[in-house]
């Protein structure tokens, strides 16, 4: 498949979503959120029908392009990897 995990972000938010993903597997990432005027929502807004799909850096312009075909909004947050869980407000 080309989505390597997933993870939906009706408990706890982005943040929550991002630390479960990541930690069990040692893994970090360094994530930028969109600008907005409420980063805490942002973070751990709880509106559903939301997913994080974690994919290889040379699938993303693939997943990117069937989400837009399919009418699904889609936004690159940033890249895993490291030991340390990075979110930065743009």
């Amino acid at each position: 498949g080309v989505v390597g995990c997933a993870h939906d972000v009706a408990d706890g938010g982005i943040a929550v979503a991002l630390a479960e993903m990541g930690f069990p597997r040692g893994v970090g990432a360094d994530i930028a959120l969109p600008g907005t005027d409420r980063p805490d929502v942002a973070l751990f807004g709880e509106s559903g029908c939301r997913i994080l799909v974690a994919v290889e850096e040379n699938l993303v312009q693939e997943v990117t392009g069937r989400a837009k075909a399919a009418g699904v909004p889609c936004r690159l947050l940033g890249r895993s990897g490291g030991a340390r869980l990075r979110i930065v407000d743009t």
